[in-house]
């Protein structure tokens, strides 16, 4: 199996393993995927670079690096990661390193050494695509010599583009070695290719030796290779008007005298088309499996290979003609950064930015769970759980999480947030003396600090005339809520959850140390496979409270209850917080656990079990728990479902009317008010 280069990062060695995450992919999670390439890629141009390029995807006509971003194909899949990064470096250093206003000087200088009748666009592009292979050989160097790690992607981009095994075949047949330019450009753009034969065209060993790959190093700027590129479309020019002056010559003096005297040239010059010379050599030349060298090149050696000698040249077959055809295509698309990329649909592409933005991503959970039945390797794999690290508006108006979004948002959810606001900003009133700090002043001490009010009593004797000053502050607060978004919470339990939510947010927005986390635990269906999800939907620490007005009117509660997987796929970010703060993690929920799909199953007494261990690393970590119950039964659980509920989050742990949760956040406040 190909085992890719991005395995060293992330130990990874399955084809079902995610390149970027080292999680293991399950059908249907394109996009996520897609988003968390986009991501990887752009780090990877970030550090080879140093600097930011935005990376995109072609949505719509096939484009090329302009110098302010970096365009990758959508089709990003384990077969192509690496050369898919080798590309992205490639065009992120031209962004870094190519001075594109270069281009208009090229034009401008063709322009003045045109003469009447002689096209300067013509050969505008020509010196161009001279240019362009220079300048890719000098930038490349630049990520050899400054992130050599990063050399097992340009390999793979390069064996991808430039060493088919018909572009070897081609450079050792008879074909391309008739004098035209563009016969030279295929020669040039492959001369680290191992087939390179420096004796195909005349002139292509002077040609390398003005290019000298080896010291590549030497141009410093795009400036430096534009130098290079006209000297060596000076060779071209040459030995092209060379054969225009034999041609004119044959005409003018009949062939067979002509042709006589090419023969004589060719002998002794060593350029014969079939390769007949002694000295003839191929140039760039790799080690045996094709690495590349420390100098970014692939050639090998200061002198050239031995070229294919007195050895008869293979002719190319009319397909293997198609083939190179094709090819060649390939080549000078790359060389004009004009790569056909895999397009994204304008709503495919509204999905992967709005999943890339929401920080959405996938963490394999639950291998611990023991399904409960004989198939004890059901569960082995564990499962992927998304997580929503920030839910935005694009996000819900992408359609991606439809169980979980409502789009139009819901009138009575609004009402909610209204009520909760309203009720939060009479409980923030009452939260204001935590921004307060107490002072106590103690007098008359006999040590401490000196009271400048007693020092006139030292002259009677007195001796306590120091004072000490205790100031007590609050400690700051942080609560993340957790809300049971399954569907058997629809309804009053709903309203009032999202309602007693609200009230918390809006009275900690009141005060500078008490900040609250509102996320919400569910399922949705991705490509058809049930998933469990957990969205943060406000986080104060970076969020302005108007958010919630904005998001908690389009949250639905339509899935089950994958209630610790859920708390197993953000317990590193829960447990971040310092110990100088007081964190509780406060659960909302009217069920027990509960989730299954087509290979994980999560229910009973194992559920139990997994959401108690996820609680108690909470616990161990100093956070404070505390689970309610909300149902509107006033017969509750059932004594087996209470003790169940218990189990999991505590002695603590609380069976609520719905109706009264709104108390509850008063009695909350009133606790986080306590000094």
């Amino acid at each position: 199996m190909h085992k890719l280069h991005t395995d060293f990062w992330t130990g990874n060695s399955r084809a079902n393993i995610d390149v970027l995450t080292g999680e293991e992919i399950s059908s249907g999670k394109d996009y996520i995927k897609l988003a968390a390439t986009k991501r990887a890629i752009g780090n990877f141009v970030s550090i080879v670079t140093g600097k930011s390029f935005p990376v995109i995807y072609n949505s719509g006509n096939d484009s090329y690096t302009d110098g302010r971003s970096v365009v990758i194909s959508s089709k990003v899949d384990d077969g192509n990661f690496d050369s898919t990064v080798g590309l992205a470096l490639h065009e992120g250093s031209h962004c870094a390193l190519t001075d594109f206003t270069l281009l208009e000087r090229v034009k401008s200088d063709c322009i003045d050494a045109c003469t009447d009748g002689i096209n300067w666009q013509e050969q505008f592009h020509e010196i161009k695509d001279i240019l362009n292979y220079v300048e890719d050989r000098r930038i490349d160097f630049f990520i050899y010599s400054t992130a050599p790690g990063y050399k097992a992607y340009y390999k793979a981009m390069y064996k991808k583009y430039f060493e088919a095994n018909i572009i070897t075949k081609a450079l050792k047949s008879d074909d391309k070695r008739e004098v035209t330019r563009e016969n030279y450009m295929f020669r040039i753009i492959n001369l680290t290719n191992t087939a390179t034969d420096l004796d195909a065209l005349p002139g292509l060993r002077e040609i390398w030796e003005v290019l000298d790959l080896r010291n590549i190093s030497r141009l410093k700027s795009s400036n430096d290779a534009y130098r290079v590129a006209k000297l060596i479309d000076a060779i071209i020019t040459r030995e092209l008007d060379k054969v225009a002056v034999e041609e004119e010559q044959d005409d003018t003096s009949g062939g067979e005298e002509a042709n006589g005297s090419d023969e004589s040239q060719d002998g002794e010059q060593g350029n014969s088309p079939t390769g007949n010379s002694e000295d003839a050599g191929t140039g760039a030349d790799t080690d045996s499996d094709g690495d590349l060298n420390d100098d970014g090149t692939t050639a090998e050696g200061d002198e050239a290979k031995e070229s294919t000698g007195s050895k008869e040249l293979n002719e190319l077959t009319d397909k293997q003609t198609r083939q190179l055809e094709r090819a060649i295509e390939k080549q000078n698309d790359f060389m004009d950064g004009s790569i056909n990329k895999t397009k994204l649909s304008k709503k495919d592409h509204s999905r992967v930015n709005a999943i890339s933005e929401a920080d959405v991503r996938l963490n394999n959970v639950g291998k611990d769970v023991y399904p409960g039945f004989s198939n004890s390797r059901y569960n082995a794999k564990g499962v992927d759980c998304v997580v929503i690290g920030n839910v935005t508006e694009s996000l819900i108006e992408s359609g991606t999480y439809s169980s979980l979004f409502y789009a139009c948002g819901v009138k009575r959810y609004r009402e909610c947030v209204d009520n909760g606001t309203v009720l939060g900003t009479m409980l923030g009133r009452k939260l204001q003396v935590r921004n307060e700090d107490t002072t106590l002043k103690t007098t008359r001490l006999r040590n401490g600090k000196i009271d400048k009010r007693l020092i006139s009593s030292l002259g009677y004797g007195a001796e306590a005339v120091f004072s000490r000053l205790d100031v007590d502050t609050c400690k700051p607060v942080l609560l993340h809520l957790s809300i049971d978004a399954s569907g058997s919470m629809s309804g009053e339990e709903w309203e009032q959850a999202q309602t007693a939510a609200v009230a918390i947010a809006k009275a900690a927005s009141m005060v500078s140390n008490m900040d609250v986390v509102i996320s919400y635990r569910s399922t949705d269906s991705v490509s058809g496979q049930f998933t469990p999800v957990i969205a943060i939907a406000y986080d104060s620490r970076k969020d302005k409270f108007n958010k919630i007005s904005r998001i908690l009117p389009h949250i639905a509660c339509t899935g089950t209850t994958p209630e610790g997987l859920c708390f197993e796929s953000i317990m590193d970010e829960i447990l971040k917080v310092g110990n100088d703060t007081d964190t509780y993690f406060i659960n909302f929920s009217d069920g027990m656990p509960g989730f299954s799909n087509s290979t994980y199953y999560y229910s009973g007494r194992p559920a139990v079990e997994h959401t108690k261990r996820q609680v108690d690393k909470m616990k161990s970590a100093g956070i404070k728990v505390l689970g309610y119950y909300i149902s509107r039964y006033t017969n509750g659980l059932g004594a087996d479902s209470l003790i169940n509920f218990k189990k999991m989050y505590g002695k603590d742990a609380e069976q609520i009317d719905p109706t009264h949760i709104t108390s509850l956040a008063k009695t909350l406040n009133k606790r986080f008010a306590t000094k």
